[in-house]
């Protein structure tokens, strides 16, 4: 009958706007920080767009019209959710190594009773070590282009590896409320920037760069460094007072998989 059929159109309609919301929701928790093309954007903003309309004709009894925008909106996600997904699976192929630098850098905080710094930019985390264990956690900020890792001077990325404290910069000495400067570019950064160069993945112009620190003024809920580390001012103070120099600071792109993320 035409009323059975109706349910079931309906049943079906909400279903499928649960799963488009589910994809949403998911963007907004995992995705909205990535520095993704300004077009992949625009179909998530789109997909949410049309399925509040859709959801505003089915409340108006629309039922054919809401179906038609749901499916217009599920294109548009499923299009931008492809692309995140390839840029996060090239990405994650780094993955065991992150692992690897982050479980050792836990362990040399247990061998030298000492703090250690282990940052996820993923989760946009910074997570203190001290004696092996966890003891704080804090939010923190990276340069505009952080997915992958640092190539060159300027490219506005953050970069990947493990590195240690090698000097203190108080209030007045910095050009933030306070900052550790690290040892970028390491030995693996320097042969890596060499590599690249050699094959013409680089222009001849380029540099490696340096300058990098894990520094405060952070909390702006966005990512504007040119590729150090932000903090709260709060949170530096902190950081400042327990960080020596030699302190471990390792950055990884995510301390859990791709796959635990996703789920």
């Amino acid at each position: 009958s035409s009323g059975t059929n109706k349910d079931s159109i309906k049943m079906k309609y909400l279903k499928e706007a649960e799963m488009l919301k589910k994809k949403l929701d998911n963007y907004h928790d995992l995705f909205i920080r990535l520095p993704l093309k300004v077009n992949v954007r625009k179909n998530y903003e789109f997909g949410k767009l049309s399925l509040e309309e859709g959801l505003n004709d089915y409340g108006k009894g629309d039922y054919i019209k809401a179906i038609k925008k749901l499916n217009e909106g599920k294109t548009k996600i499923s299009s931008a959710d492809l692309e995140v997904n390839k840029l996060l699976k090239e990405y994650f192929i780094s993955f065991p190594k992150w692992r690897s630098w982050a479980d050792q850098t836990i362990r040399k905080s247990a061998q030298n009773n000492c703090y250690a710094l282990v940052v996820d930019k993923i989760q946009h985390k910074g997570y203190l070590y001290y004696d092996g264990r966890q003891v704080k956690e804090y939010d923190v900020e990276f340069g505009r282009n952080w997915i992958g890792d640092k190539e060159y001077a300027g490219d506005n990325a953050t970069p990947e590896g493990m590195y240690r404290v090698t000097g203190k910069k108080g209030s007045g000495s910095s050009r933030y409320h306070k900052a550790l400067m690290i040892n970028y570019p390491n030995d693996e950064d320097r042969v890596r920037f060499i590599e690249k160069k050699r094959k013409g993945l680089l222009t001849r112009g380029s540099s490696l760069g340096g300058l990098i620190e894990v520094h405060g003024d952070g909390g702006k809920h966005s990512d504007w460094t040119s590729g150090c580390v932000a903090l709260r001012d709060e949170n530096m103070d902190e950081l400042f007072s327990r960080m020596s120099s030699g302190s471990p600071v390792t950055i990884v792109g995510s301390l859990v998989s791709l796959s635990e993320l996703l789920n």
